[in-house]
């Protein structure tokens, strides 16, 4: 056998002689030699002979011939036993170097079997950048590969930071709708805290498997990673025990960074595509939005300019017309502007003492015409005592300004909106609240990015399609520019709540901080 070693332990005398010496003998009457005997003495043959199994010079091992009565074997025998042992020789190199042969074969077969499996999944993978698509293609090409039962790719939800089911073949539906694992549970969350494979070859003999199919019995899960970071896990499964052989966990590992690049590369691309999306929306809105106030100023003021002009309360209600989409054209190019130099984070804060609450009430006046037109009542509750922090003026004039502008907009007519001091001892707070629309909870972080204008929700009425998705981006930026903290709060068809605290002094200049807007 090839497990054993040569030579055996229990090798008889003439063996060992044979082995030591590297030449044939003839032994006529065994009784009188010690080489035919065992241990205790006893005569294990009458003659014998043995001749070794060479090739070059390399041993092999040793053929050998006994018989009971003594001189039974010749010279000519023992020439007969050296050829046969030269042809058995040959014939077991020839074996062995067949053996060493498949054995090559079989493993440049699987080579170029695991070259053409990732070719494939390559070619089916960057053949397109919708994520679904790929993430269809991927599961589909590694099933076949592996001929496996299932394969699903676990995709990680940044926001809970929970593990599920985003494509599968072979996954029976009930269970890829169940599959939700947390960070460290079951065999896919152990992979993706630990960022390294796990084969079970056996699930029945696991203690931390999460079973959602029955019919599983063997698991070998990777991790998805792309850029240094966590994005998911492919799992594998098979209905027979101990299916999946080392190699198949070195293939899965090699496919898993090509498919975790093209599941990045898919979600960039979505994010380019949503970014564009965003901006073409933008650029529309801002044209509707800065044509629409000129329109009004343009009417009012031809009106202002016929032979015979409106007088007294008509001629005042046209000039508050005019102030107020003025007010309007203001805040939109003040907030494009600041927007672009936001963006390019060119300028810094001019710090100085600032009273708070006089600069809430300039922002409530300058709003007060676009109030009215809604008939929408703005509630200030300041402290009886003047607030002074420490800070930019004018940026926090159009932090206050955006926010109360974004509660007006999405307030319905005659509604309410209120701005509030509060003092804190090393913090002051602003807190504007409206009686409006509300936002759904799930885009309550999002409602802070540049562009970004709350969706309309398909239970709900279409919210108004107002605003540049850019004043509360600002409110953001020019918060985090102080070193202080801004959080919403929401409740749909009930109003919104955005808070902000800010430090009273001793504010740290950021270099990446604006100036006055």
């Amino acid at each position: 056998s090839a497990s054993h070693t040569w030579p055996p332990a229990e090798a008889s005398g003439l063996v060992a002689w044979v082995l030591d010496q590297g030449a044939s003998l003839l032994v006529s009457d065994g009784r009188h030699d010690a080489r035919c005997c065992n241990a205790a003495g006893e005569v294990m043959a009458g003659s014998a002979m043995a001749a070794p199994l060479l090739v070059g010079e390399r041993l092999l091992g040793v053929l050998e011939v006994h018989a009971a009565q003594p001189n039974t074997f010749s010279e000519s025998d023992l020439l007969i036993l050296e050829v046969a042992a030269r042809q058995i020789a040959a014939a077991l190199e020839s074996a062995r170097f067949r053996a060493e042969h498949k054995a090559l074969l079989e493993e440049t077969r699987r080579k170029l079997d695991e070259i053409s499996t990732l070719y494939q999944v390559a070619q089916e993978v960057t053949g397109s950048l919708q994520l679904d698509e790929v993430l269809e293609m991927v599961v589909q090409a590694i099933r076949r590969a592996l001929n496996c039962r299932g394969c699903c790719v676990f995709l990680l939800n940044p926001s809970d930071q929970m593990l599920e089911i985003k494509a599968a073949a072979g996954l029976k539906p009930e269970w890829r709708r169940a599959a939700r694992l947390a960070l460290g549970e079951g065999i896919a969350g152990r992979v993706a805290a630990s960022l390294q494979p796990l084969y079970v070859p056996d699930v029945q003999a696991y203690p931390d498997y999460v079973v959602f199919d029955p019919e599983v019995r063997c698991l070998l899960a990777v991790p998805l990673q792309a850029r240094g970071r966590l994005i998911g896990v492919l799992n594998v499964d098979h209905t027979q025990p101990h299916a999946f052989r080392p190699e198949h966990e070195h293939l899965l590992t090699v496919a898993a960074s090509q498919v975790a690049v093209a599941i990045d590369n898919a979600r960039l691309y979505s994010e380019l595509l949503s970014e564009k999306q965003r901006q073409d929306e933008f650029l529309a809105i801002v044209s509707h939005e800065l044509r629409t106030p000129l329109t009004c100023i343009q009417s009012s003021v031809s009106l202002l300019l016929e032979d015979e002009p409106p007088e007294g309360e008509t001629a005042c209600e046209f000039l508050e017309i005019i102030q107020r989409q003025n007010e309007r054209l203001i805040l939109m190019v003040n907030n494009l502007l600041n927007a672009t130099r936001l963006e390019h984070a060119e300028l810094q804060l001019v710090r100085q003492p600032v009273v708070l609450t006089e600069l809430v009430l300039r922002a409530a006046r300058r709003l007060r015409l676009l109030a009215e037109e809604k008939q929408i009542t703005v509630h200030t509750e300041l402290p009886d005592e003047s607030v002074t922090i420490v800070g930019d003026g004018d940026w926090l004039e159009q932090m206050v300004v955006n926010l109360l502008d974004n509660a007006i907009k999405f307030t319905p007519s005659e509604g309410e909106v209120s701005v509030a001091v509060q003092v804190m001892p090393q913090e002051v707070g602003v807190t504007v609240r409206d009686s409006g629309i509300g936002i759904p909870a799930q885009e309550l972080e999002r409602v802070f990015d540049k562009f970004y204008r709350v969706p309309d929700q398909p239970s709900n009425a279409p919210r108004p399609r107002h605003g540049s998705g850019l004043g509360l981006y600002i409110v953001r930026r020019v918060v985090e520019a102080h070193g202080g903290h801004i959080r919403a709060e929401s409740t749909p068809g009930a109003g919104s709540t955005f808070t902000i605290s800010l430090p009273r002094g001793n504010a740290t200049l950021d270099n990446a901080t604006p100036s006055a807007p």
